[in-house]
């Protein structure tokens, strides 16, 4: 009887073992998931914060600094005239 419960008790042992190494993959897999969404998070909010600075940079400038034409001024006329 001993001898069928150690086989018994191997068998759920080795189940539980494959169980935790599942997991074990699982946990990994996520992990390497996550650390490329960080990454790719890091990149996109450093795109952010430089393409804020250029617009506010741009905001600050006085208009003929990024506009060097000058537009004509164009008259609008009531149909009335």
């Amino acid at each position: 009887m001993s001898r069928a419960r150690s086989r018994q008790e191997l068998d759920d042992l080795e189940k539980s073992l494959s169980q935790h190494e599942n997991r074990l993959l699982q946990m990994n897999n996520s992990h390497q998931t996550m650390q490329r969404r960080f990454l790719e998070l890091s990149e996109l909010k450093h795109v952010l914060r430089e393409t804020s600075d250029f617009f506010q940079e741009v905001t600050n400038r006085p208009t003929t600094d990024w506009c060097p034409l000058e537009l004509p001024q164009i008259e609008i006329f009531d149909a009335a005239d």
